[in-house]
């Protein structure tokens, strides 16, 4: 397999893609360590397994952007539609983390690209082009928390349906398996639950009865499980 450096050097890549992706990962983990002192007040209690790609698809909806933009494979392909995206992304992810990554393994924006560089070429992705500021986040997060009745860790039924509507099961489990395990400090993880449903109205959550506490992975791996290669048409019912 070639490095990132490698594919830096070739017509196929450049050293900018690799800059780029050292700037999001970077403000993805500053932008996740402020969700985290927000959603700590606000005392929802989840990793957050899906909100990435919800949270994008709500902003870029919110400034008029596409939702998903084009992809430019190693190849040279130009990909547009949104299910050639996500099987290409999911290929790369797949083959990104083939080996289990530990948390341990991966602490900083530099750690994460060194591991990158040794597992596969990067494709010369562009769908993580416009994070919210914390401004803008915390209104959006807010709003949608407070919207219809709280059902799946903190949020409305509508926010799993927008997640499978932006990208599809198979690309959210590539993102989750991505972030989950490779883009947290050390020792991130330990003592957290997806939810803690004795502080979320109805009692109730995918993965959890009434308050009781999630292990990791319960809710998202209850979604995988049943939606899996299909509509989200039965969570929620």
């Amino acid at each position: 397999m070639k490095s990132l450096t490698a594919n830096a050097d070739n017509a196929n890549g450049s050293m900018e893609h690799v800059l780029q992706l050292a700037q999001h990962i970077a403000k993805l983990e500053a932008w996740e360590e402020h969700r985290w002192r927000l959603w700590s007040r606000e005392r929802f209690l989840h990793l957050g397994d899906t909100s990435f790609p919800y949270f994008l698809r709500r902003f870029r909806q919110k400034r008029c952007k596409k939702a998903i933009q084009s992809l430019t494979t190693e190849d040279d392909r130009i990909l547009t539609s949104p299910v050639d995206i996500t099987q290409e992304v999911y290929i790369h992810y797949t083959q990104v983390f083939a080996a289990p990554l530990s948390p341990a393994d991966v602490t900083t924006p530099r750690d994460f690209l060194s591991v990158l560089s040794g597992r596969v070429s990067l494709p010369q992705l562009a769908f993580i082009d416009d994070l919210p500021t914390h401004g803008e986040f915390t209104d959006v997060m807010l709003s949608s928390a407070r919207e219809k009745s709280l059902s799946f860790d903190g949020f409305n039924v509508d926010a799993i349906h927008a997640v499978w509507d932006f990208v599809g099961p198979t690309y959210v489990c590539a993102m989750q398996e991505c972030w989950l395990t490779a883009s947290f400090p050390k020792g991130f993880h330990e003592g957290l639950t997806f939810c803690d449903t004795s502080q979320i109205s109805g009692g109730s959550v995918f993965g959890c009865a009434g308050g009781e506490q999630a292990k990791p992975l319960d809710t998202f791996d209850f979604i995988a499980g049943k939606v899996a290669g299909g509509s989200p048409a039965s969570i929620g019912a």
